[in-house]
């Protein structure tokens, strides 16, 4: 595998981004650079000239990932060893995804820290998407503080 990577610089070379050699070419790259965790949890779909299309199961997933859509073109154009993408464009297709058991998209245990003090601390914001983004920050947190602390 190691030499596959290692010669996709001169592969990608030869062969145009629109040809079905650079997608499949990108597309390995784009999970070698994304590891197993979010390999899971994104799909490769299309390249468009310098653009590559990847496919999500939600909008939370598309929202943190597009936040950190520089550093993911820079993971891929280090496999390539060349700049075939330049923008990445993320796509919801919770289709692509139903194999995936819901906990492994999404642990949603954290609803469970939502209680009337987080939500009247949060009543402050004014911003309605904010706000949520708040109340879900601070239940993430308290759920792993609580898991980190219990015994084993």
């Amino acid at each position: 595998m190691k030499d596959l990577f290692r010669d996709l610089q001169r592969l990608t070379a030869l062969s145009p981004n629109g040809d079905e050699l650079g997608k499949s070419l990108v597309f390995s790259a784009w999970k070698k650079a994304v590891g197993e965790a979010l390999e899971s949890r994104t799909k490769a779909v299309d390249l468009l000239g310098t653009k590559l299309v990847v496919a999500v199961a939600d909008e939370t997933w598309k929202r943190q990932l597009e936040g950190i859509a520089d550093q993911m073109i820079f993971k891929v154009n280090s496999v390539l060893r060349s700049a075939s993408v330049t923008f990445i464009e993320f796509t919801v297709h919770p289709d692509l995804f139903k194999n995936i058991e819901r906990s492994a998209l999404q642990d949603e245990s954290w609803r469970d820290e939502i209680d009337e003090e987080l939500t009247g601390a949060s009543s402050g914001i004014d911003d309605e998407e904010m706000r949520r983004d708040f109340v879900e920050m601070v239940a993430k947190l308290s759920a792993r503080r609580k898991r980190m602390e219990a015994p084993e």
